[in-house]
């Protein structure tokens, strides 16, 4: 048929979401490379594309600091069915966000720097100051 998704030359949006699902699984049960540097490389290859949908404030190296954080941060996790549950958790997260399941405010909790403070533009800065002046105008 010649307006199926499937024809030769033609891509469809779901068929490219498709293929690259496909990937990221292809990925996940790569034989011979430890799955969460496999985990960690297939995010980073999506991150350039990820910060565009969302739109969000921040380089690619910014984004890809804070999830090496996340990372190392799990690092002293050494009992394989362990980290087996967290790089699947990892790659759910992954795809959920390349099918647009998420919103903007849950990448930045997830891109949220372990210092406590947020990146430039990030929804909490707004609050934070709204609140404060709310509570201030209370105790004057």
């Amino acid at each position: 048929p010649r307006n199926s998704p499937l024809a030769p030359g033609r891509i469809s949006r779901q068929g490219a979401a498709m293929s690259n699902q496909a990937a990221i699984r292809a990925g996940a049960q790569a034989i011979g490379a430890a799955p969460a540097r496999q985990l960690f490389r297939d995010i980073c290859k999506n991150l350039g594309r990820v910060l565009t949908i969302y739109d969000l404030n921040i380089t690619t190296a910014e984004a890809r600091s804070a999830i090496a954080q996340r990372f190392r941060n799990n690092g002293h996790i050494k009992d394989p069915r362990i980290v087996d549950v967290l790089v699947a958790k990892g790659y759910l997260h992954l795809e959920e966000t390349l099918l647009q399941h998420k919103q903007k405010n849950h990448l930045w909790q997830l891109l949220d720097n372990e210092e406590g403070k947020n990146f430039p533009g990030a929804p909490d800065d707004a609050l934070e100051k709204r609140a404060q002046a709310h509570i201030d105008a209370l105790l004057s």
